[in-house]
């Protein structure tokens, strides 16, 4: 027993003395470009923070269903999302890091942890998306093969973060841009393959942003998203993010 129990200790040791994940210099290249592309670190910074308003369509066999929404994002871990779905239902949605809360014709609902999950890896996409957190020693970076995105060649890389979903990024060849991330990620006590892409590309606040977003489940659109309007306060009232 004390071989095992001592093997054990040194499992844990090693564990918590582990060092920071390590960044592929090429995957780290191709990252440098894209944050160039994007408008340089300090515009990418600011979008860590923003508002911003969304008319899109919840893409269905029978019917799309239009929508508008209101989105609130102070990254990587407080988002707000009030959404009027056909003009005739509002939800309210709020992730504040540990805690989360939907809204939708009654008195608002604290999330379960499985729906708590889902919101703070879609979170993480959206922090993501910035660029800029991976080039820190959160993330294990990697190449992977050459590929395209709807026609595009484009350079992909591997983000890996601990407690998180495995992340694929893709970034034009051409333009450097944010193309594509790719995703398998648990909802609704089902694994999924989530892809979000990203087009429409405009500069707002110096940083060039996407003003097209369509989210894919299992390769079929899921959500259709067209983004009028950016801004970037200094900050957003931490009450903006309790219960709705």
């Amino acid at each position: 027993m004390r071989p095992i129990m001592k093997l054990l200790a040194v499992a844990a040791v090693l564990w918590l003395t582990a060092g920071p994940a390590r960044a592929d210099p090429a995957a780290l290249a191709i990252i440098n470009k894209a944050i160039s592309a994007h408008g340089g670190e300090s515009a990418l910074k600011k979008t860590q923070v923003y508002s911003r308003s969304d008319t899109g369509a919840l893409v269905r066999p029978e019917k799309d269903i239009p929508f508008t929404a209101e989105v609130l994002r102070s990254l990587p871990n407080r988002v707000k999302l009030s959404i009027d779905v056909n003009k005739s239902e509002q939800l309210v949605v709020v992730l504040n890091d540990t805690k989360g809360w939907e809204r939708s014709g009654g008195p608002a609902v604290e999330m379960n942890k499985a729906r708590l999950k889902e919101m703070r890896e879609e979170a993480h996409v959206f922090w993501l998306s910035t660029l800029v957190p991976l080039k820190t020693t959160d993330y294990a970076l990697s190449v992977l093969p050459d590929s395209k995105v709807a026609g595009e060649p484009v350079a992909s890389v591997k983000a890996v973060r601990r407690g998180y979903a495995d992340s694929n990024l893709y970034f034009s060849k051409r333009t450097g841009l944010l193309l594509k991330i790719a995703r398998r990620v648990p909802e609704s006590s089902l694994l999924i393959d989530k892809e979000y892409i990203y087009s429409g590309y405009k500069t707002f606040g110096g940083a060039q942003l996407p003003t097209k977003e369509v989210v894919t489940v299992n390769g079929r659109r899921f959500t259709d998203v067209t983004i009028r309007e950016y801004k970037f306060p200094a900050s957003i009232e931490a009450s903006a993010f309790g219960k709705p």
